[in-house]
């Protein structure tokens, strides 16, 4: 009972005297806290986390490195706040309405509507690899989020309309039509889209959980815009009365 205390676990790693020194010299410098994790269960926590901490330190201004400081947005150099922001938006107005989008998220000065729709193609897109469900849903989506200079359907058509994406026979008729055609050049192909590229790994793993939810809400406000309240949705937004 008056003898010293005798670090018995160090014998797990051998009976080699210097192991034991430098356990002594760590345990002196880590004071009266590391006494607590000492035992064989928690031995290496504190470190852990500690090490956790600067990870997220790292990832948390690394895009700040590929931002330009006048205040225009690179390309790509998205935050994951910022991409939450525009998951947001998508969630809320549906795709194509990047002014309500803008106005209503508190963007860092710099955002624009055009910025909001390349980060908001880039996350649907993603969204595309993992959902699970009716094909013909699948290939709404394609043609909703089919950037302007790749889209081979009539551009007289009003923008953000349902004319000329196909829905129920016509969209499986496509399907049909597709399924021999090569995808190698697709424009989804391009690096400009990889979502592997432009966001970061949590918020693609969100994604991956929620790819299903996103979709089907974007479809949904696509079609109470163009089909339930049709011509309406000026009066709407300038509040008149209907």
């Amino acid at each position: 009972m008056h003898e010293p205390r005798r670090r018995t676990q160090i014998k797990r790693y051998g009976h080699d005297e210097a192991v034991m020194d430098m356990s002594d010299l760590e345990s002196s410098s880590g004071g009266e806290t590391d006494n607590d994790n000492d035992t064989s269960l928690g031995v290496g926590r504190g470190r852990g986390r500690r090490v956790k901490n600067k990870l997220h330190k790292k990832h948390k201004f690394r895009f700040d490195e590929y931002t330009n400081k006048d205040g225009e947005i690179t390309y790509g150099a998205w935050a994951r706040s910022e991409c939450f922001k525009v998951e947001r938006g998508l969630l809320t107005f549906g795709w194509g309405r990047w002014q309500e989008i803008l106005s209503h998220n508190q963007f860092r000065e710099g955002w624009k509507e055009c910025d909001i729709e390349d980060c908001a193609r880039v996350i649907v897109l993603y969204c595309l690899r993992f959902y699970r469900g009716d094909d013909k849903i699948r290939t709404f989506i394609w043609d909703l989020i089919t950037p302007p200079e790749f889209d081979s359907r009539n551009h007289t058509v009003i923008p953000g309309s349902t004319q000329g994406i196909p829905r129920g026979r016509k969209a499986t008729r496509k399907l049909k039509h597709c399924e021999g055609m090569d995808f190698s050049d697709h424009w989804s192909r391009h690096e400009k889209f990889d979502g592997d590229i432009f966001l970061e790994s949590n918020y693609r793993k969100h994604l991956s959980r929620h790819a299903n939810k996103l979709l089907l809400r974007v479809r949904m406000l696509h079609y109470i815009k163009n089909e339930i309240i049709g011509d309406l949705v000026q009066h709407i937004s300038d509040g008149t009365h209907i």
